[in-house]
């Protein structure tokens, strides 16, 4: 799936703040990691966990709803499974 594609269904589902719209946010996402990439093609860093974690602890509140907010992990799914009880 797309971003926008995903953006617009977390809209449909009343997900993101009323002033995210999902074209817009979508736009910002794909121009941001696309720079994450090329600057990391001179600097691994840019693609580190850290640098990535940091883009979406700085965007993810900008966009989703508070009560969103607390079901998403900014350090992406991996984070989150070593996180999750087993059992």
């Amino acid at each position: 799936m797309c971003v926008r594609q995903l953006l617009e269904e977390a809209a449909q589902e009343a997900l993101l703040v009323k002033e995210a719209e999902p074209a817009e946010v979508a736009d910002a996402v794909v121009a941001a990691t696309t720079g994450f990439e090329l600057l990391g093609r001179d600097d691994p860093g840019w693609l580190s966990d850290t640098a990535l974690t940091a883009f979406w602890r700085l965007l993810l509140p900008c966009m989703a709803r508070p009560e969103a907010l607390g079901t998403l992990e900014p350090g992406g799914s991996q984070v989150r499974a070593l996180n999750t009880p087993v059992g």
